[in-house]
């Protein structure tokens, strides 16, 4: 089998792909922006247009267990409503 050698100076340079935003990034962002309202599970789904409900309640669990999300349930006791903490 032949060696294949490569100078060092001929090294093709790497591509560097942007990255894409997390779930938990997005949902710290649509909650910032409603500060004042705050939001449900449902509401942040659609907004972001995420299929699966589940991804955004374990970050919201994750945001909680940190301290960045705070939970008020609504009039009816029923609906949690997450506002931004920090």
């Amino acid at each position: 089998m032949k060696k294949i050698i490569i100078d060092a100076g001929h090294l093709p340079e790497l591509v560097v792909q942007p990255k894409k935003p997390t779930y938990y990034n997005r949902i710290i962002d649509v909650l910032k922006q409603e500060k004042r309202d705050g939001m449900t599970n449902h509401e942040i789904c659609v907004k972001l247009n995420v299929k699966e409900r589940r991804r955004v309640a374990e970050q919201i669990a994750v945001m909680k267990d940190q301290g960045i999300v705070r939970q008020e349930l609504c009039r009816c006791g029923h609906a949690p409503i997450y506002y931004f903490y920090k």
